[in-house]
């Protein structure tokens, strides 16, 4: 699958600590910056543009909330009400 393939230069292009990073956002949101970097055949734009995604990403907080989809949004609170009734109450306090 050629999008795999691309996810996984764009994850190898970046230092290990963005990796963290990028590893832990949704797969929509990391499909869409695969798309981003890899619009444009010219290594240099896409360079630049992982570079500026390095410092973006290091400056991110981890409060800091992406728009989302509705329908990426329903699936993201149906797992956390999932998960949620799997946690003993007593846990839940």
């Amino acid at each position: 699958m050629l999008e795999n393939n691309r996810l996984n230069d764009l994850l190898n292009r970046f230092p290990e600590d963005v990796q963290i990073i990028f590893k832990e956002m949704i797969q929509a949101y990391q499909l869409g910056y695969v798309d981003y970097v890899y619009q444009t055949d010219k290594v240099d734009v896409q360079n630049r543009r992982i570079k500026n995604l390095i410092k973006s990403f290091r400056r991110m907080d981890y409060f800091y909330v992406m728009p989302l989809s509705q329908d990426l949004a329903l699936e993201i609170a149906t797992q956390c009400f999932i998960m949620q009734l799997r946690i003993p109450r007593i846990m839940r306090s």
